[in-house]
């Protein structure tokens, strides 16, 4: 598998684009603007690296988050397990193609487009 490297311009910036390697789980916690993959943590959004203070339950030693923040105002994204109103755009037997409105309760300034499939349907 080919790695991107991060170029020294970007590097001093601290500036990070979608799938630019920005640590390992083992030693970073994965923040808002990543994902993981295999143990590492990737940029998933272009924007700022940030490391900040991971928030500690046990007084087990805290590991540093590594948080990648948009430069530009961007909309909010929905995020893994939020509840959100959706406007259904098409159904067929296989799925449901829904346009994100809101997520809880926050208007998003910008629709986003969604997949719903029966086995990601629960009852409340």
């Amino acid at each position: 598998k080919a790695r991107r490297h991060v170029s020294a311009e970007r590097m001093a910036a601290e500036i990070a684009i979608p799938g630019d390697r920005m640590g390992e789980l083992k030693d970073y916690e994965a923040g808002p603007g990543t994902y993981t993959l295999n143990g590492i943590i990737f940029a998933s959004v272009v924007g700022v690296k940030k490391m900040t203070k991971a928030k500690n339950e046990n007084n087990k030693k805290s590991k540093q988050r590594v948080e990648i923040f948009r430069k530009q105002s961007a909309s909010e994204l929905p995020e893994r397990g939020d509840i959100i109103t959706a406007k259904v755009a098409k159904v067929n037997s296989r799925l449901a193609k829904v346009n994100i409105l809101f997520s809880g309760e926050r208007l998003l300034k910008e629709t986003f487009p969604g997949t719903i499939r029966p086995r990601d349907v629960r009852a409340f």
